[in-house]
């Protein structure tokens, strides 16, 4: 991507139009939407919280979710969607298209911390919002405590939920203190999480008229702890495990509320001109009910269990039902919503330039090209390990650093013949092992400035 430039001469006047013209096309902090569309798209985003790639309907779950799989049956199915192995950098990349890394979000961010997205890297709501987009998160934050980085000052105009990472969902409490947020002010609410957003979802679309709107709707749920309304209980009740009868409660109360959501579009008008993602975030944790079928390894890791999740973009009349098996990352949502809103990927932001690291899918999802061969880094900080994995189609190198003893062998896989990664290729393709780990090496420098692994003093991921 080429920065924009000073250019042309004559009057004033002239260069103030050039500069204007410059601020709409290459997306400066007051761009707005490309002209040439006459009703703007509306945005949501739907993210699930520690849901196994086993647990949607749609990949052959016992566990109910009509409403994701009415989206996976009427939309465009990602069937090699990758994210990030835990919470914080998941919804930083989402949110910026950017590697999280960069940040130094390699793991959570924790109320007592330093780590956070910074003010100069432009969130999605941010560039929607100076579009003249109306925004709002319903559900959990996790990007930020401090003064400076809460929803309503990274462009939310409306937030309701948790800052956190977890919380009780029937008393919204984390450790005994209270979790719960309107506009940044303290609420206790009766309820259970899913339901309770879901209603605040619907408000929320209900009165969003006038201007094209972005929801953000990350879920608290099926994330730990394991708990599920009775009469959800009672639904699954020939699950015999009772731990896996609760997370499938949890899923289903999630599906539900997404029903809600999707139900309020209809009753809007809105929902033939409204694109939808949904995805999770990581893998499940399968010690707390979720399952990632044949899948290796879990949350916490960069095996298959943890970074592919089920994900789907849904966006009924524009989009014709498919599936894409092409490698694509949780980086690409961000240009890729810009680009269906028509509005400009922003070049600086607060004086600092600005690329996303993601690629736009647009057009791929249209079917107007071919999905592009990607390179996608991943890494996490662990309690007893630095993990990393570097894609480079059909080939996955697996990378972890030991604490205790600093000394892990690398990992081949072709993910493509062996997506639950059983045999290990490394010591046949150890050419192909060198040049892999260098280039993960690069990635990770240009990232930190460190060579790998990171320093020891980093903080590690907050479970």
């Amino acid at each position: 991507m080429t920065w924009p430039g000073t250019r042309g001469r004559g009057s004033l006047a002239i260069v103030a139009v050039l500069l204007a013209l410059a601020a709409i096309r290459c997306g400066g902090e007051k761009a707005g939407p490309v002209v040439g569309r006459s009703k703007p798209v509306n945005v949501i985003i739907f993210l699930a919280d520690d849901l196994g790639w086993k647990d949607v309907g749609y990949h052959g779950s016992e566990i109910r979710t009509p409403n994701i799989d009415r989206m996976a049956r009427e939309g465009v199915v990602l069937e090699r969607y990758y994210t990030s192995p835990l919470c914080t950098p998941t919804r930083a990349r989402l949110m910026t298209g950017k590697c999280a890394l960069r940040f130094g979000l390699a793991t959570n961010v924790r109320p007592d911390g330093s780590l956070w997205v910074p003010r100069d890297t432009p969130l999605l709501s941010e560039v929607l919002g100076a579009a003249g987009y109306r925004t709002a998160l319903v559900g959990k934050w996790h990007l930020g405590f401090r003064e400076g980085y809460r929803p309503s000052e990274r462009g939310f105009e409306f937030s309701y939920g948790i800052l956190g990472s977890w919380i009780d969902h029937f008393t919204h409490e984390r450790k005994g203190e209270l979790d719960w947020h309107r506009n940044g002010e303290p609420v206790r609410e009766e309820g259970y999480s899913a339901d309770l957003l879901a209603r605040e979802a619907v408000r929320w679309i209900r009165g969003a008229t006038g201007k094209p709107f972005f929801l953000y709707m990350p879920f608290t749920v099926p994330h730990a702890p394991v708990q599920a309304p009775d009469r959800w209980l009672r639904e699954y009740a020939a699950i015999e495990d009772p731990v896996r009868r609760a997370y499938a409660g949890m899923v289903s109360a999630m599906d539900e509320a997404i029903g809600r959501v999707l139900h309020a579009l209809d009753e809007t008008g809105a929902a033939d001109n409204t694109i939808v993602f949904f995805a999770g975030d990581n893998g499940a944790n399968e010690h707390q009910g979720g399952s990632n079928g044949n899948l290796r390894g879990a949350k916490w890791t960069t095996y298959e269990g943890c970074l592919r999740v089920p994900a789907l973009f849904w966006f009924p009349g524009r989009l014709a039902p498919r599936t894409i098996d092409a490698f694509v990352s949780n980086l690409d949502v961000y240009p890729t919503m810009l680009a269906a809103a028509r509005v400009a990927v922003p070049t600086q932001w607060k004086g600092r330039r600005f690329a996303p690291d993601g690629v736009n899918l647009l057009p791929v999802l249209e079917g107007r090209a071919e999905p592009p061969h990607r390179v996608l880094p991943y890494t996490f900080v662990g309690r007893k390990r630095v993990w990393g994995a570097l894609y480079d189609p059909p080939w996955k190198l697996v990378v972890h650093w030991r604490k205790d003893t600093g000394e892990a062998p690398p990992e081949l896989y072709d993910v493509v013949a062996d997506p639950g990664e059983r045999v290990d290729l490394a010591a046949r393709e150890q050419r192909k092992v060198e040049e892999m780990f260098s280039r993960f090496r690069s990635w990770w420098m240009d990232c930190t400035g460190k060579d790998f692994p990171i320093a020891p003093d980093v903080p590690v991921a907050d479970r």
